[in-house]
């Protein structure tokens, strides 16, 4: 069972190594990187030599195997606003690759996340048990718990605790989150976990995926859960108020997120509110305010078995 993961990042940095070497040590076998900023390629040297591992540049090559997907005179004019849609294109090329290097699974990740598994030599051993027919698994997610105001690596090993997934909340613990007025969103990111295609069900034949989170829309035949007892997604969105300024300034600063473009009209969420600051000390200050528990909060979490240590 030869399983790959695929990822866009804006760069590459030293957090990338701690990335490839965690994937490899529960047995993934390649990695596809796309590089978004074309101003950052020759940071594709920290990871070139690496084995396993295919670094693949936002160049005019790139853009022609784009351009060669149906889906693309469609997405053309929003590309440079919408990461979600460059992603996906990335994906559509990745399972081209697969089908060369003989993948049989392809995870579509983050490079801020981490797949976890429990009770299984390898991820691939987990797959291989799975019914043939499953064409797509999906992945809950478990959001870091930040107790500080900034961590030097985005996978620090000062981060102990994570958020429970709402969607393992009883109804009770949900309005225990709630009523938490300090921190408006209890999760800061995504609760709805990310997914895997089954190479070998699509038959040399790729597709576009449905969404930065699913290959294809949740339906009966096509949705399998993943217990996450078995394989889960460690997520660690902000390192801290420096992470969440890049986020929204330089090549980012023309985005727009997912997470804004479903809101509702006039409706608020993290990004909406982190969209309208300017100044480092006003990212700070929101960090401290929306992402960053202190320990009052903490306990308030712990009470209501909220967190856990994964």
């Amino acid at each position: 069972m030869k399983v790959a993961i695929v990822s866009t990042t804006k760069e590459i940095t030293k957090d990338h190594i701690k990335f490839i070497e965690h994937h490899k040590s529960i047995g993934i076998d390649q990695f596809y990187i796309f590089i978004d900023d074309p101003n950052k390629f020759n940071t594709a040297t920290f990871i070139n030599n690496i084995k396993g591992v295919k670094v693949i540049l936002k160049d005019k090559k790139l853009i022609k195997l784009w351009e060669s997907f149906n889906e693309y005179p469609v997405l053309r004019e929003t590309l440079d606003h919408f990461v979600v849609q460059r992603q996906a294109l990335n994906v559509r090329v990745a399972q081209e690759m697969c089908f060369n290097d003989k993948i049989d699974w392809l995870f579509h990740i983050d490079d801020d996340e981490l797949i976890n598994i429990s009770n299984w030599k390898s991820v691939g051993d987990y797959l291989y048990f799975l019914p043939d027919n499953i064409p797509q698994i999906n992945l809950i997610n478990y959001e870091a718990l930040y107790e500080e105001e900034s961590y030097e690596e985005v996978f620090s090993s000062r981060i102990k605790s994570f958020k429970k997934n709402p969607f393992y909340l009883s109804a009770s613990q949900r309005l225990k989150a709630q009523q938490l007025k300090s921190k408006r969103y209890y999760y800061c990111s995504y609760a709805h976990g990310k997914s895997a295609l089954n190479i070998n069900l699509i038959k040399k034949t790729s597709i576009f995926p449905a969404g930065v989170h699913l290959f294809y829309e949740r339906t009966a035949s096509n949705f399998y859960q993943a217990s996450p007892c078995d394989l889960w997604i460690q997520h660690y969105p902000f390192t801290g108020a420096q992470k969440l300024f890049d986020k929204f300034n330089g090549v980012n600063k023309k985005r727009i997120y997912q997470y804004e473009a479903l809101a509702k009209k006039d409706e608020k969420n993290l990004y909406s509110e982190a969209r309208t600051l300017k100044t480092i000390e006003e990212f700070q200050a929101f960090f401290n305010l929306h992402i960053r528990y202190n320990q009052d909060e903490i306990n308030y979490l712990k009470k209501y078995k909220l967190i856990i240590k994964l």
